[in-house]
C-alpha cells in the first residue's frame, strides 16, 4: 500500500534536493555568461571608435585580441550551460518516468480496493453491511473497517492527485529546459560565427 506521507517525502527529497545544486549552478553560468556580454559589448563599443577615428591601430588590434579572448570564454560558458541544460533534461525524464509510474501503480491498487469493497458489497449499502453483522462485536469491527477504508481512499485520492500535479509541473519544467537549450544552441551559433569574423580581421591586422 502507498503510503501519502511516504509518498510526499520521496518525492520532495528526489526534486528538491538535487534539484537546488542544477539551480546554483545554472545561475552562476548564467552571470558569467552575462558578465562576459558586456564586456564584449564595451569592447565593441572601443572598436567601433577606433574604426571611425581610424588610429590607435595597435590598441585596435590589443581590443580585438580581448574581444576574441572574450568571445571563447563565451563559447564556453554557453557550452557549460548546455551541458547543464541536458543534465535537466535527463533528470527530469528520469523523475517524469518515475512519477508516471507511481501514478500508474497507485491507479490500479485504488481499482483493486474499490472493485474489491463492491464485491463485498461494503460500498453499495454500508449501513446494511453494519447490521448483517452476527453480533456487535462484529457489527463495530465492521465500522471501524469502514472508517479505516474511507480514510486510506481519500489518502489514495490524495496521493493521486499530487504526484499528477508534481508530473504536470516537472513536464513543464521540461519543455522549458528544452526551449532554454535551442536558444543557447542558436547564441553560440550566432557567436561562432562572430569569432570567425574577428579571427579574420585579427590575421588581415597582423598581415
Amino acid at each position: 500500500m502507498f503510503n501519502l506521507r511516504v509518498i510526499l517525502t520521496g518525492l520532495l527529497l528526489a526534486l528538491l534536493l538535487p534539484a537546488v545544486s542544477i539551480a546554483q549552478s545554472k545561475k552562476e553560468l548564467e552571470e558569467k555568461r552575462k558578465k562576459i556580454i558586456r564586456d564584449i559589448a564595451a569592447t565593441g563599443k572601443m572598436l567601433q571608435k577606433t574604426t571611425k577615428t581610424k588610429e590607435a591601430t595597435y590598441d585596435r588590434y590589443l581590443a580585438l585580441q580581448n574581444q576574441i579572448e572574450s568571445r571563447q570564454t563565451l563559447l564556453q560558458t554557453i557550452s557549460a550551460e548546455m551541458q547543464a541544460a541536458d543534465a535537466g533534461v535527463d533528470r527530469n525524464m528520469m523523475v517524469i518516468g518515475s512519477l508516471q509510474r507511481d501514478i500508474e501503480k497507485m491507479q490500479v491498487e485504488y481499482g483493486q480496493m474499490v472493485r474489491g469493497a463492491y464485491r463485498r458489497k461494503m460500498l453499495t449499502n454500508p449501513l446494511l453491511f453494519i447490521l448483517s453483522a452476527e453480533n456487535l462485536n462484529q457489527a463495530f469491527r465492521r465500522w471501524l473497517f469502514l472508517r479505516k477504508y474511507d480514510r486510506f481512499r481519500k489518502q489514495q485520492a490524495d496521493a493521486i492527485a499530487f504526484t499528477k500535479a508534481v508530473l504536470a509541473r516537472r513536464t513543464a519544467a521540461l519543455e522549458e529546459t528544452r526551449v532554454e537549450k535551442e536558444q543557447l544552441l542558436r547564441t553560440m551559433q550566432g557567436q561562432q560565427s562572430m569569432l570567425t569574423n574577428e579571427l579574420s580581421e585579427k590575421d588581415g591586422m597582423i598581415k
